[in-house]
């Protein structure tokens, strides 16, 4: 009786046999998206010999988008954020926003335009930032502060902007978009869901090592349903012979490293074979980069430093980093003077990384409704001046700002403030201004508008009609709430 032949995949087990290599396809479906992957199968850089193909460059016109969800309710209008009424005037008083009479904005020096946005001087959050980010970077910051009456510790506050931006046009070289959290679209944490409806979920970072773990080939999330992946597998399944016996012939060490080096990054369990996984995840690592080698920054926040490097860089389309801990209304100053350095902190990183990484960079800073001060005051921190403690939740005085840094110097704005503020009960936001209404008392057309900027900021308004059907601000009435040149 005639023996029978090995296989050489038998005796090696580390080459891919057409069988096998269905097979894996086969198992891997529940993490692995497959039409990125027959590209990369077609790639004649792969197939043909094992050179690597690198990542695309990053559009350098297309600003980075991060948000920052400061939960709980934190103080920005007043006491971080300068805020003025309807006729662009200061209030009488800014006593519930925290601010005694001795530290009203009108006194001289109480004003800082470090940022071009005009800040408290006693800010922390501007210490903060401050703190990380050099005089040079600030130098080409500027801002917008939006005044939006949102509700306290609810979920039905539509702030998240990030999926907005994914769906106005953000593309990620790797994932769309990544958070905190990925309950909910944009990562809020639970306490701001977005208006914009997405089947994309962000992938969850929480730390450099979680970002090392990313499941995705390519960009996998723009052609996923199941006829689809289906269809790819029956293309597979007829690949051409010399096709897939080049990719066949690599060990499975050298098959991951070529989908590595061409962009893709896989769970660990999946880089079988003696591939070394730090030379795997080394793209999606900032401490491995040199343009950040020395940074100080390096050692603050590690979701948002992880999250901003991901996005920055353009592996990721949008992000959100949600930080707890900022419903400090506990008659003190002090707990909400800690937590607004480390709002600033987190603000500070991000913008010293796109200065470093040579990247237009939009930042949205926003939290769950507001905080009210008084009726007694306390020193506030390394200041030493009196500021009136935090004693409640109140949403009316809610206030969010938007942060734009570019490289090349300090973006011109249209004017620095949506909406209004009034000086009743010490500071509250206008519920009825005589110009952005959409925005007053609407969350979602906050998040609307920001989006709208992004987009503005390209030149490229015109394609806010991606997202109008989910905004309030109507395509002819955005306009009006651009306050950034294009």
């Amino acid at each position: 009786m005639r023996r029978k032949e090995k296989h050489k995949s038998e005796e090696n087990p580390q080459l891919l046999n057409r069988r096998a290599f269905l097979n894996s396809l086969t198992h891997a479906a529940s993490c692995v998206y497959l039409p990125s992957l027959v590209g990369l199968l077609h790639s004649q850089q792969v197939l043909g010999n094992t050179q690597p193909c690198a990542l695309p460059s990053v559009d350098s016109t297309v600003p980075a988008f991060i948000g920052l969800d400061l939960r709980g309710g934190a103080s920005i209008a007043g006491n971080n954020v300068i805020v003025y009424d309807r006729g662009g005037e200061l209030l009488s008083t800014y006593r519930s926003l925290g601010l005694p009479d001795a530290l009203h904005p009108r006194h001289r020096g109480m004003i800082d335009m470090t940022l071009g946005l005009p800040m408290h001087t006693l800010s922390p959050m501007l210490a903060g930032i401050r703190n990380v980010a050099s005089a040079e970077v600030l130098a080409k910051v500027n801002g917008c502060v939006i005044c939006t009456r949102s509700a306290d510790d609810t979920n039905n506050n539509e702030l998240a902007s990030a999926p907005g931006v994914f769906l106005a046009g953000a593309k990620g070289q790797l994932v769309p978009l990544v958070g905190t959290a990925e309950s909910v679209a944009g990562g809020s944490g639970g306490n701001s869901i977005t208006p914009f409806v997405s089947s994309v979920a962000p992938t969850r970072i929480t730390d450099i090592d979680s970002a090392k773990r990313l499941v995705s080939i390519g960009r996998t999330w723009e052609r996923s349903s199941p006829k689809l992946q289906y269809n790819i597998l029956q293309l597979v399944k007829n690949l051409g012979t010399v096709q897939l016996k080049r990719f066949s012939e690599l060990n499975l060490s050298q098959q991951a490293q070529a989908m590595v080096d061409c962009g893709y990054v896989r769970t660990r369990d999946m880089l079988i074979g003696d591939l070394n996984s730090a030379q795997t995840t080394s793209i999606v690592d900032p401490r491995t980069d040199v343009q950040l080698q020395g940074a100080s920054y390096l050692n603050q926040n590690q979701a948002a430093l992880e999250i901003g490097y991901l996005v920055i860089k353009g592996y990721a389309a949008a992000g959100t980093v949600a930080v707890g801990g900022f419903d400090y209304h506990d008659n003190t100053v002090a707990s909400g003077e800690q937590m607004d350095r480390v709002a600033g902190a987190i603000i500070g990183t991000l913008l010293a990384m796109a200065a470093d990484l040579n990247r237009k960079l939009m930042l949205h800073i926003y939290t769950d409704g507001g905080v009210s001060g008084g009726p007694t005051t306390m020193p506030a921190g390394d200041s030493g001046a009196d500021k009136y403690v935090w004693q409640g939740d109140s949403e009316v005085r809610a206030a969010d700002f938007v942060l734009v840094f570019d490289p090349a110097g300090r973006p011109e704005m249209e004017f620095q403030q949506l909406g209004a503020f009034k000086s009743s009960d010490g500071g509250s936001v206008d519920l009825s201004p005589e110009r952005h209404s959409k925005i007053s008392n609407n969350p979602a057309g906050q998040a609307s508008a920001v989006v709208g900027n992004w987009l503005a900021w390209q030149g490229k308004q015109a394609s806010f009609r991606r997202i109008s059907r989910f905004s309030p601000i109507t395509e002819p009435e955005l306009g009006d709430y651009l306050f950034i040149r294009g």
